[in-house]
């Protein structure tokens, strides 16, 4: 699926194509990373910021910034 706006150059991953990245993931904290953004959606710098306490069992918790 290409991308809708910008300059048209990226293109979006298949779930097949997310989940050979995560089979391809270096060690446990690049998986972990990356399946939380795949999962939510969130940005690298949203992901990074998140703290232990904001993830549980069935959800992530994002919190807002001031």
């Amino acid at each position: 699926m290409p991308k809708t706006n910008g300059s048209g150059q990226a293109q979006t991953l298949s779930p097949a194509q997310l989940d050979q990245l995560l089979d391809a993931a270096p060690g446990p904290d690049h998986r972990a990373l990356w399946a939380i953004m795949r999962f939510t959606g969130s940005r690298v710098s949203e992901t990074l910021a998140l703290r232990w306490g904001a993830i549980h069992q069935e959800r992530v918790v994002f919190i807002k910034a001031t």
